[in-house]
């Protein structure tokens, strides 16, 4: 998993950038939206992974907000056309980022 970071343009850099000219449309969107996906504070830094969970070769993108120790919300995200959220999902008892 990769975790974002804040930056003053627009909230969030993926860590690891990718040249937009060499993406494809969902890697350009996924990029876009990390970009300005808030961050609520410098202790409670999001991650994120991209896994194709429905097999259809576009991955989901998929980000985790540890609350605290124990408590995390896994939040999906899919593309077509543009980036929709699919899913949040409450995790409780231990979080392993």
């Amino acid at each position: 998993m990769f975790h974002l970071r804040g930056d003053k343009k627009c909230g969030n850099l993926i860590e690891e950038d990718m040249p937009e000219s060499v993406m494809k449309a969902w890697q350009e969107a996924h990029a876009a939206f990390l970009r300005c996906f808030p961050v609520p504070s410098e202790s409670n830094v999001p991650y994120f992974s991209l896994r194709d969970i429905d097999g259809n070769g576009v991955p989901e993108l998929i980000i985790v907000q540890v609350e605290d120790v124990i408590t995390a919300v896994l939040n999906v995200y899919s593309y077509d056309d543009n980036v929709k959220k699919v899913g949040e999902y409450s995790l409780f008892g231990g979080v392993e980022v």
